[in-house]
């Protein structure tokens, strides 16, 4: 490893006594933190943070050492390469050197805020330091970041972050977000419709909601025929109750890493529910489920407990004949047929459902044999 040189080297120099202050404070919190290893890291890690200096290096230089302390003493950051997060050191090897000019901008929050972030994403962080780092091209404003951080995430799967990142989409500029959703190779015009037809419908991938002639005529396309596309779009998913059919799965056997000790039961949450916000219960536990295409989260929801079970059952006559739901959504019998708007459907992987929740656009039911929970919804064709 070569010699610290430059604006690093003075700052390391500028303030030992107080970077050793800060050691000792942090060898009280980790006390295997070892000063050979943090010396290690600082030499590695910070020149790239340091640069040739200007306004906010010396701030970005200290959040880059509080970092490696954390990390250093927690075991997540090693010299090398090592850790227990290859996540981190994706962060600090790749991304912070490839963002550096961002980081500037808010040197006190951005590294720490991206760290967290790295760490929630867990398995999944060393895909999110890699997406977050190529997609960050083209970014000219630190906030944009952290921002960027979100739909990157929401990718990745991190359903709660949906409406955060569909939010932080619609500003943050075209190419970045594209490459954030994996579609780096549409056109940048594409980026806006792309927005609106997951806030439509995030059950429903781009490229099922685009043919791809459709894509290739937004190359260039006049404003006007861009938003009219992007208006079509943004229409609430319609399609008759035959063209329904399986749009995702939410939950899993705590087993397998998932929540549920038991198969659980949907409970009727009413307005706290929609079509991407579930409630369950399995065992003595209730549970909320945000989910969409991408993935699924689930956390614990006490409140929850005192919601209700809405259970599959056969439909007396008249009922049938007018083909209503109890409460003029979608009902479910026993055998899987599902019934809505004067239509009825059968669906038979859902015969047997041992609850189910629904609303005009989206019916979600579960399996006694199962820990998923299972959605059914419209198949629009596509533009």
């Amino acid at each position: 490893m070569p010699p610290l040189s430059g604006f690093a080297k003075d700052w390391l120099a500028s303030r030992r006594d107080e970077l050793n202050g800060r050691f000792k404070v942090a060898q009280r919190r980790f006390p295997s933190l070892d000063g050979a290893a943090v010396l290690g890291l600082s030499a590695e890690l910070l020149p790239a943070l340091a640069g040739e200096g200007g306004e906010g290096a010396a701030d970005l230089l200290s959040s880059g050492y509080d970092l490696i302390l954390l990390h250093c003493g927690r075991g997540t950051l090693a010299p090398g390469g090592g850790g227990s997060r290859p996540g981190v050191a994706a962060l600090f090897r790749d991304v912070f050197p490839r963002v550096r000019p961002l980081l500037l901008q808010r040197p006190r929050r951005l590294p720490g805020a991206l760290s967290n972030a790295v760490e929630n994403m867990g398995e999944r962080g060393v895909e999110f330091a890699r997406i977050l780092g190529e997609a960050a091209d083209g970014l000219t404003h630190g906030e944009d970041l952290e921002r960027l951080g979100a739909v990157v995430a929401w990718r990745l799967g991190e359903a709660r972050l949906r409406t955060e990142a569909l939010r932080a989409a619609e500003e943050l500029p075209a190419n970045p977000v594209l490459r954030a959703l994996r579609l780096g190779t549409w056109p940048e015009e594409s980026a806006a419709v792309v927005v609106a037809a997951l806030a439509a419908d995030a059950w429903r991938a781009p490229e099922a909601a685009l043919e791809e002639d459709a894509v290739k005529r937004l190359a260039g396309a006049p404003r006007g025929e861009i938003e009219r596309i992007r208006r079509a779009v943004s229409a609430a998913p319609r399609a008759p109750l035959g063209a329904w059919g399986p749009a995702g799965r939410a939950g899993e056997f705590s087993g397998f890493g998932g929540p549920f000790d038991e198969p659980p039961l949907l409970l009727n949450a009413g307005a706290e529910g929609n079509r991407h916000r579930f409630f369950a219960m399995a065992g003595d536990a209730a549970w909320r489920i945000d989910a969409d295409l991408y993935g699924w989260a689930c956390r614990a929801d006490n409140a929850a407990a005192n919601y209700s079970v809405r259970e599959a059952k056969a439909r007396g006559r008249i009922a049938s004949l007018l083909f209503r739901g109890d409460d003029g959504s979608p009902a479910l019998a026993p055998d899987g047929t599902v019934t809505f708007g004067g239509e009825s459907a059968k669906f038979p992987a859902a015969a047997g459902a041992t609850s189910f929740v629904s609303s005009a656009d989206v019916l979600a039911y579960t399996l006694p044999d199962s820990h998923r929970i299972r959605i059914l919804a419209p198949k629009s064709e596509a533009l």
